[in-house]
């Protein structure tokens, strides 16, 4: 995943949590999975209730909003925003074939043990195309049909349960056989589909009556640019902090390189090759939005120009959503940074 939608995950979903005062639903760490209420006690609001909290609408295919949607409208009404236009732009992108689109979403809805996301998913393969024997043989564990469909189905479930596994080799196979745009499209595609899951799984989720809703297809005003939005309301937790809690952690892993071998690996990693090209500035910036991305700031960031540079359409969503999100929320830069080295510690991610 890459390394600020990390922090975009992990900044909502302890927003979430720290509205909701409670802990994360066993089934999001192993064991069985949880038989949740609609939304684990985070207020629902209805449609119309919903719709009037979020920013001025431009056209919208229908007036029915997601679980998650009118869950989050109340406290991030900008964000959920966002949110709907990025959730339609990935359920129904074309980078590459749609039907192993929704297989593969399904692939990570099962391994993140999340029942929305796996019943959305099904609804998006059976609209895709595919058919209910389609549904069934997934269920059974079956692998996929071709090579392809093996490859790409295996790269799903390891990016969504070791991403740091995934091999060179795996990858270049995936390129030989797509190409590189289809290839950072899945990237992108397994990003979205853990971060929501998790999202799902902290609100406790259910699917909405009458089955899954279709793809929403909304489109809301830009907000005049020099417009602050108020920062997302923080309720005081209900119980008092724990005072067991350590005031430090010994950690036998971290302590087991010095410095010097710590600087060792990292220069090895500095030193690697890429999996994909990196675009320049100049070929990026030819498919974005001039008033987003102006010609004279230049992005220098290596993974964020491979966003851009390879999906124009997918990748500028999710960045929309981290800005909209990083105003609206306007967390504790200390905290929201430490829980990111966290995070990306534990998935052995070297960013």
């Amino acid at each position: 995943m890459p390394p600020a939608l990390v922090r975009f995950t992990v900044a909502v979903v302890l927003l979430v949590c720290t509205s909701l005062t409670c802990s994360a639903p066993a089934g999001a760490a192993g064991g069985e999975e949880p038989a949740a209420p609609a939304t684990r006690g985070l207020p629902v609001l209805d449609d119309d209730d919903a719709w009037a909290l979020l920013p001025e609408v431009e056209d919208a295919s229908s007036r029915r909003l997601p679980v998650w949607a009118r869950a989050l409208a109340g406290s991030l009404p900008r964000t959920t925003a966002a949110m709907l236009e990025l959730d339609y732009l990935y359920r129904t992108s074309d980078a590459f074939d749609r039907k192993l689109r929704a297989r593969m979403r399904w692939v990570a809805a099962r391994a993140n043990r999340c029942e929305y996301s796996r019943a959305v998913a099904e609804a998006d393969l059976l609209a895709a195309g595919g058919t209910r024997q389609d549904i069934e043989q997934l269920a059974a564990g079956a692998t996929g049909s071709t090579p392809l469909d093996r490859a790409a189905l295996s790269f799903a479930r390891k990016m969504t349960l070791a991403a740091s596994t995934v091999t060179d080799e795996e990858v270049s196979y995936l390129i030989e056989e797509l190409g590189e745009r289809p290839v950072v499209a899945m990237v992108l595609q397994m990003a979205y589909a853990n971060f929501q899951d998790r999202l799902l799984i902290s609100l406790g989720s259910e699917i909405e009556p009458g089955g899954p809703l279709p793809p929403l297809e909304v489109h809301f005003a830009a907000p005049p640019p020099d417009q602050k939005p108020e920062p997302a309301a923080r309720p005081a937790p209900i119980e008092p902090a724990p005072e067991s809690a350590p005031q430090k952690i010994a950690d036998s892993d971290w302590k087991s390189l010095n410095f010097l071998q710590l600087q060792e690996r990292m220069e090895a990693q500095r030193s690697r090759s890429g999996r994909v090209s990196v675009p320049t500035w100049e070929s990026a910036r030819r498919e974005l939005d001039p008033k987003l991305y102006p010609p004279d700031r230049p992005v220098r960031i290596k993974w964020s120009l491979v966003v851009l540079g390879h999906q124009p359409r997918l990748g500028p969503a999710w960045i929309k959503c981290l800005r909209t999100f990083g105003r609206e929320a306007n967390q504790d830069r200390v905290f929201e940074e430490t829980l990111f080295w966290v995070i990306t510690r534990s998935l052995q991610c070297f960013y």
